[in-house]
């Protein structure tokens, strides 16, 4: 270990248990909205200006997301807060 890193306390890494609740929360979200949309097909026919809305809503964060699938998931502490590397 080098003279400048420090050891990682228990709260440090905590990188996996982010991603599980990122992930679990959007599917969570993704899921009501879509259904959503199924019932308000269902019941109407067709759908309304903030129905499309929130198609676009859902497919949006989906495409951010892919773009973020090659970063990288552990980041040196010297760059932890200059942004990712």
């Amino acid at each position: 270990m080098a003279d400048h890193e420090k050891p990682l306390g228990p709260l440090d890494n905590r990188v996996a248990e982010i991603i599980a609740v990122n992930a679990f929360l959007t599917v969570f979200a993704t899921f009501f909205a879509v259904l959503r949309l199924v019932v308000v097909w269902r019941s109407k026919k067709r759908f309304m200006l903030s129905d499309y809305i929130l198609m676009v809503a859902i497919v949006s964060p989906v495409h951010e997301n892919s773009n973020h699938l090659h970063m990288r998931l552990y980041m040196d502490r010297s760059s932890r807060f200059e942004g990712i590397g």
